[in-house]
Order: C-alpha cells, then sequence, then structure tokens
C-alpha cells in the first residue's frame, strides 16, 4: 500500500466520523428544542450551540476529508492540496478561539 492510499484510507475514516458526529449533534440539538418545549411550552436557544457546530464545522470538515479522499484514490494533480486544506478545515477553527484569547 502507498502513502497515497495509506492517506486516503484515514482521509475515508475521518469523513466517517465527522458524518458522524455531525448527525448525533443534530440529533441532540432536535432533542434539546423539544426538551424545551415539553418543558416550558417553547424553545428559545435549546440546541442552538449544538446545531452550530454541526452545520458550520463538523459538516464541511466531512466534506473536505471526503473530497480530499476521493482527489487521493484517483490520483489527481490537487491531491496534496486538497489533504492540506482538509487538515486546515479541522485545525484552524480550534486554534482561532486560543489565538484570540492570547492576543488579548
Amino acid at each position: 500500500m502507498t502513502l497515497t492510499r495509506a492517506v486516503a484510507w484515514i482521509d475515508i475514516a475521518l469523513a466517517f466520523l465527522y458524518t458522524v458526529v455531525f448527525a448525533w449533534l443534530l440529533r441532540a440539538s432536535y432533542e434539546a428544542a423539544a426538551d424545551a418545549v415539553r418543558r416550558y411550552g417553547h424553545n428559545v436557544d435549546s440546541g442552538a450551540l449544538e446545531y452550530i457546530a454541526a452545520v458550520l464545522y463538523f459538516a464541511p470538515v466531512a466534506l473536505l476529508f471526503g473530497s480530499a479522499a476521493v482527489c487521493l484514490c484517483r490520483g489527481w494533480r490537487i491531491r496534496w492540496y486538497a489533504q492540506g486544506v482538509a487538515i486546515a478545515g479541522a485545525v484552524v477553527p480550534l486554534f482561532a478561539p486560543g489565538v484570540a484569547f492570547v492576543a488579548r
């Protein structure tokens, strides 16, 4: 197995993992909203943070790793650029709040 194929399999596993977490967060968001409606009769923001994390972070990163895996498997020229973009898409949003906190 070449390095490219090994990295492609890792990307497939990461895309699957991010997709599972995306689905889990969406379900948790809807359950929190339903629980708020049951308890209080209305919902204002229950489950909003889970929904935002799922839609704005986990779904795009899953798509990035999935597309990087396709590029690596197909041997396209942009395969390593796509890999770099996928890694940056997963890591940079996690470091951005830390840098903002330290820069204060």
